[in-house]
């Protein structure tokens, strides 16, 4: 179904661990498809060298009102809270657009809303809404298993960090309380730091849940909503309220004793309390007259198949119909292989047509989308629509795969059954005239554990695309591809601890390198470049330290431990593709508050300070004087201070200057090693 969704914040990284989504937002998605969501601009910046996100912008009347005209949806949703945006009212106050069937879905109820808001949609503008029950019976669980699983932690908090609760749970942790804590922006408060960890999709925090004895739960003051509170009774948890403004010291000791009290007595599993969703859509089916089948597949079913190959294209007559050859020649037969063909203008539909007679081949043309390289995410989401498949497998217009690669990465699925994502190496081809190979060997990725490729991406992103076959269930489930620029990178990193991963050593395809190197046919990326940055900054807020090295959790020393992997995760970030700067200068802070000595984390400081022309530079001079009794004393205080002695005599231009990346004085590699082959929990 073509429908449009409308809501504030659904870009930001922390939207889809809130009570919306998984309530509304994703139950829609399941039944009614992916819809097109009206995206307000989110910035991604730094305050006091932290991660920070803002919503920004709003959409306004004629923008969506062109929209309506131009993709003809069958559905509009809003999503709010105590009053919509007005803007659907507006258009229809202007005739300047003919609406659809539109539902509003309200989050408060009637009463809750601010009184110029009831009925407004119902009896002023004519809409249709659904007021929700402001304390829930239970989360939308569709697919709700009963764990039972054994209680391993004692208190747990699952949501956003702020100071007012960071402050609450350092005390806790102070007074010998063991907290966990899941959710963005944990990772700046180091008494939490040993035990936050970032985002959660829906079944994990499910499983939190239901594995702690208790739920914490912040209250505020005119706080009429319980649904966090619910949330935890839905899935089998046992929720603690604490009213943030109440918490004064004097009324500590009692959090403190009715906490006890409550980890004394907690010894039985809570069994969740579920409701579906079928309320929802005959609401929505009675409102709107739109049809809403049973079946959560809207379209037509294509044939099934054990695997589809999908393949999109821009303009690739030069080079389709050797990956056409390459594909149908695959020593594994039994496949679909489809053609997307994203509004070509060349001979692409003719050199596929000479291959019809192959009824694996099927051929489906659009008009072109992605011609700015911003809709790689509708790309792959059309592609993947039009197929019904246990297995997906990419492999783009200009590449060529290996007889064996389908085979090869078939075998893995069947060999692990929690196998999610395979890749494979790949050989490079040089289009300028010259008949250039290159093959990429990575001896660390056989032996690189799938929740370890978030951090290893800071480096590089070492998983291409068109190497990739996926398992369709765990795809959808972590969301699909989201971001238009950089989507595969966006999901890789947002995956990679939850999914499993597996690299095949025996190249999948003939990569081939030349100036129009998408099936986009862009040659000018830059916009892709800064997004990919502002996905590796997101990717940063939304785990912590202990999500990137897992390592940390069984270390003898976390002390050491956190230290080493913060050095490390820099050393990454400094002489990757996409240095970014910021994220080097959190990490060395946070470094520094595990080992106030730590020469590297003080020299990577201090060059990113002078490479910058940053006053910060000085502060950092002023730290060594200050502690040069203690620092004289680490083991490579000489190498440090030879390379601090260079940067100081450096005559270095005005501006940014790359070139003192000389300086930088890499970590301990036998350290570093010792700490990378501790055994995580896989």
């Amino acid at each position: 179904m073509n429908w449009l969704l409308i809501g504030n914040g659904f870009e930001s990284p922390q939207y889809d661990t809130c009570f919306a989504y998984y309530n509304y937002v994703q139950p829609l998605i399941k039944t009614l498809g992916h819809p097109f969501r009206l995206k307000t601009d989110t910035i991604i910046g730094f305050e006091d060298n932290e991660i920070t996100v803002r919503t920004v912008g709003q959409y306004n009347s004629e923008e969506v009102s062109e929209l309506l005209q131009r993709e003809h949806f069958q559905l509009v949703i809003e999503i709010f809270k105590d009053k919509p945006s007005g803007v659907l009212h507006n258009i229809k106050s202007n005739h300047s657009s003919t609406l659809p069937p539109v539902f509003g879905i309200c989050l408060d109820t009637k009463a809750d809303c601010s009184p110029e808001a009831h009925d407004i949609y119902d009896e002023i503008w004519g809409f249709n809404t659904t007021f929700r029950n402001t304390i829930p019976e239970g989360l939308f669980l569709d697919n709700y298993q009963d764990y039972q699983l054994e209680k391993k932690y004692d208190l747990s908090y699952i949501g956003t960090a702020t100071d007012e609760k960071a402050k609450i749970l350092t005390d806790l942790v102070n007074n010998g309380f063991i907290i966990h804590v899941w959710g963005f922006g944990w990772e700046k408060y180091k008494e939490l730091r040993y035990t936050a960890r970032g985002y959660l999709p829906h079944w994990e925090m499910q499983k939190k849940i239901s594995q702690s004895k208790i739920n914490l739960h912040f209250t505020y003051p005119a706080d009429n909503s319980n649904v966090k509170q619910h949330e935890i009774v839905a899935s089998g948890g046992n929720p603690f309220n604490i009213p943030v403004a109440e918490y004064e010291s004097s009324y500590s000791d009692t959090i403190y004793n009715a906490l006890r009290k409550a980890l004394a007595s907690n010894d039985k599993n809570k069994q969740p309390a579920v409701q579906d969703n079928k309320d929802l859509f005959e609401d929505i089916k009675q409102k709107t007259s739109v049809y809403i089948p049973d079946s959560t597949i809207l379209r037509e079913e294509p044939p099934f198949h054990k695997l589809a190959i999908v393949c999109p294209v821009h303009n690739q007559e030069k080079y389709l119909e050797q990956t056409i050859i390459s594909v149908l020649g695959q020593t594994s037969k039994d496949f679909e292989f489809l053609i997307l063909d994203d509004g070509s203008t060349d001979k692409t539909a003719d050199i596929i047509k000479k291959y019809s007679h192959d009824k694996r081949l099927r051929y489906k043309y659009q008009n072109n989308i992605g011609k700015n390289l911003d809709a790689f995410d509708k790309l792959i989401q059309t592609l993947q629509d039009e197929t019904n498949s246990t297995y997906i497998a990419r492999i783009d217009g200009d590449d060529i795969m290996y007889p064996h690669r389908i085979k090869n990465q078939l075998d893995a699925f069947e060999q692990n059954e929690h196998l999610s994502i395979s890749y494979t190496n790949i050989s490079g081809i040089v289009d300028s005239g010259k008949s250039a190979h290159r093959k990429i060997n990575n001896s660390t990725l056989n032996t690189l554990p799938s929740k370890s490729i978030s951090r290893e991406m800071y480096d590089t992103n070492f998983i291409l695309h068109p190497t990739i076959m996926m398992k369709r269930k765990d795809i959808e489930e972590m969301g699909g591809f989201q971001t238009p620029y950089a989507s595969d990178l966006y999901f890789w990193m947002h995956a990679s601890p939850y999914l499993n991963f597996a690299y095949i050593e025996e190249p999948g395809i003939l990569y081939r390198h030349h100036n129009k190197g998408s099936s986009t046919g862009l040659a000018d990326k830059s916009p892709a470049h800064e997004e990919t940055l502002k996905v590796l900054v997101s990717m940063r807020g939304r785990y912590t330290i202990l999500n990137l090295y897992e390592e940390i959790e069984n270390a003898p020393d976390k002390d050491l431990a956190f230290y080493l992997a913060y050095i490390h995760l820099s050393t990454l970030m400094a002489f990757g593709k996409k240095r970014i700067d910021i994220l080097i200068v959190q990490n060395c802070k946070r470094a520094l508050e595990h080992n106030p000595f730590g020469l590297e984390a003080l020299n990577y400081l201090l060059i990113i300070a002078r490479m910058n022309g940053h006053p910060d530079f000085h502060h950092w001079i002023n730290y060594v004087e200050q502690n040069k009794e203690h620092l004289t004393k680490e083991s490579n205080y000489e190498l440090f201070n030879d390379k601090l002695q260079a940067l100081l005599a450096y005559q270095a231009p005005s501006g940014y200057n790359q070139d003192l990346l000389q300086f930088w004085m890499h970590p301990n590699e036998e350290k570093i090693k010792e700490f990378l082959n501790q055994p995580i929990n896989r």
